[in-house]
């Protein structure tokens, strides 16, 4: 089976058209799964890879990437983007009713609008995105006098 078949139901869901989009996130998903040991941060109890594919392919299914080159390449430096969580919203969320995984997904959704926005805007005035791995890795740190903050952290060039 081509590549290309083989994420073509994920391409679908996310209701990608673009072939050229498509062909991008094809290769970017093998990629990542042949390198994915190479990329990968991984605590005691997740595999961070495996988790992090879908959300990696989300976010290449946002980018603006027509007449721009996708280069795939290993050891990229690691950008970091974060965003403050609200506690306030959080406990409305969860005083509504709204289960905890819920709220993860749309602090996630936050996050990875905000990692969409600023590779958009980059590419604006630029042609060329390397990437080792879109989504490397999500955590929250929470440290007692600071404003939780959420994290994302992406091995990518822009240039």
């Amino acid at each position: 089976m081509d590549i290309y078949r083989k994420w073509s139901p994920i391409m679908d869901a996310l209701k990608v058209t673009d072939e050229n989009i498509r062909k991008i996130m094809a290769e970017y998903a093998e990629f990542h799964q042949q390198h994915q040991n190479e990329n990968l941060i991984v605590s005691a109890t997740d595999d961070i890879a495996q988790s992090l594919l879908p959300v990696s392919l989300k976010i290449l299914s946002q980018l603006n990437l027509t007449e721009k080159n996708v280069i795939l390449k290993e050891g990229l430096p690691t950008l970091s983007f974060d965003v403050d969580v609200n506690m306030k919203q959080v406990n409305d969320m969860k005083d509504g009713g709204i289960d905890g995984t819920q709220i993860v997904i749309q602090l996630e959704g936050i996050l990875t609008k905000k990692l969409v926005e600023y590779i958009n805007k980059e590419l604006e005035t630029k042609d060329n995105l390397y990437i080792t791995t879109v989504a490397q890795s999500i955590s929250l740190i929470s440290e007692e006098k600071f404003t939780p903050k959420m994290y994302i952290t992406s091995r990518i060039h822009i240039e």
